[in-house]
């Protein structure tokens, strides 16, 4: 995910590719399939698959740091998205959490 709609990505023989989408929602589209392919190309889904949907604002982030997020999580279920399970998006706030192992 990148600024004015764009998303790139590196393939398998690390060919750097650039999309730019016409909309917000178009990228936020987009970055659901990517996740969705993600799933189904993993031989187990023995774990938690995360994928940005939208630019965040400032600088970036890294281990030790403290932020505030909007989420939703979403079970996989007949190989696409299935029901929510847990959201703040619709909440007066954000959580707060601080990144890092065992942390979140």
């Amino acid at each position: 995910v990148q600024p004015n709609n764009y998303s790139t990505f590196y393939d398998d023989q690390r060919q750097n590719w650039s999309i730019m989408f016409e909309s917000e929602k178009a990228a936020m589209d987009f970055s659901r399939q990517v996740c969705i392919a993600k799933c189904n190309s993993s031989p187990v889904l023995d774990s938690v698959l995360c994928q940005d949907l939208l630019l965040g604002e400032g600088q970036g982030v890294e281990g030790g740091d403290s932020l505030e997020v909007a989420y939703t999580g979403w079970l996989f279920q007949n190989n696409g998205l299935g029901q929510v399970f847990d959201s703040n998006v619709n909440k007066d706030k954000l959580l707060r959490l601080r990144l890092g192992a065992g942390k979140v």
